[in-house]
């Protein structure tokens, strides 16, 4: 029954969107900077989006959701986006930190301390396999949206450009080492891996 907030609407902030809303939370808002990605978030359940490099949708959503949000989760990494979390979670809020996009950021120490807020890291998986496999035979957890392209090994360094350029619609790829081998004599492969 908590509102919670999803900064980041990645591979990250969409597949925690999708969790959320398995767990049945009363109001899930996505905020992000690319429309494209929101209305992917809308798809996965969020109940409200927020693109937020609209300065008047920016300054709505502060004037309407600062210190009203229980649990929000930041899932970019950069000091803008987690002073909107901070700033954004309720007096004892919790703020789970996912985004690690840069090593370092600045927060506003005063605010985290006055209003007795939970910073929390979050990394990776710790040992949640067996119910990520079990929503995902449900599907009750999809990837449709989040899986935007597989493509032969081959091209892998070519996608990798793209993706660090942060400009493209890409979200997640899949690169293919079997199309590879379906291409050549599997044995010459594997002679030629091996010797």
């Amino acid at each position: 029954n908590e509102r919670v907030l999803v900064i980041g609407a990645g591979v990250i902030g969409l597949t925690i969107i999708q969790a959320l809303k398995i767990k049945g939370c009363k109001e899930i808002i996505s905020v992000d900077v690319v429309q494209e990605r929101l209305k992917i978030a809308r798809y996965y359940g969020a109940d409200t989006i927020i693109n937020t490099k609209n300065k008047s949708d920016l300054n709505h959503f502060k004037k309407n959701y600062n210190s009203q949000i229980d649990l929000a989760f930041e899932a970019v990494g950069i000091s803008e986006t987690i002073d909107l979390g901070i700033n954004c979670v309720s007096k004892k809020g919790r703020l789970i930190l996912v985004g690690n996009i840069t090593p370092y950021v600045k927060i506003s120490l005063q605010t985290i301390v006055t209003r007795e807020l939970k910073l929390i890291g979050s990394c990776a998986i710790a040992g949640e396999y067996p119910i990520v496999i079990k929503h995902l035979s449900q599907n009750k957890l999809k990837f449709d949206k989040i899986i935007t392209a597989k493509v032969p090994l081959s091209e892998g360094a070519n996608y990798f450009n793209i993706l660090e350029k942060r400009n493209s619609q890409h979200l997640k790829v899949i690169l293919n080492p079997w199309v590879y081998l379906h291409l050549c004599d599997i044995n010459d492969y594997i002679m030629n891996r091996i010797y």
